[in-house]
């Protein structure tokens, strides 16, 4: 132990600062068990996780922590990832229900 050295110097100071803003912001009750540590597989395939991610992109404009945005940024690419591979599907299957398209596999 090191008399000369601070603990309060070595606290990580970010990481309290984002768990005590996500506890008093508007997405606290959805983002109850936030976990700043998660990795992006985690909280964007982790059905858990879906009612905060949606709580985040809806609340944008709030003056998130640095670590919080890139989780939001993450979150609406993922979320219109999703759309444009639901809507291709639609376009696939309005396509086969009509006759226009065969795969390989069906001739």
């Amino acid at each position: 132990n090191n008399p000369e050295s601070n603990g309060l110097q070595k606290f990580p100071w970010f990481l309290w600062a984002q768990r005590s803003q996500m506890l008093f912001s508007p997405c606290a009750k959805q983002c109850r068990d936030f976990n700043p540590f998660a990795g992006r597989f985690q909280y964007l395939l982790n059905s858990s996780t879906q009612k905060c991610n949606d709580c985040l992109i809806d609340n944008v404009r709030y003056p998130w922590h640095m670590f919080t945005r890139t989780r939001i940024e993450d979150t609406y690419v993922w979320k219109i990832l999703h759309e444009k591979i639901d809507d291709a599907e639609d376009a696939l299957q309005v396509a086969k229900n009509r006759g226009w398209y065969q795969s390989q596999h069906d001739l």
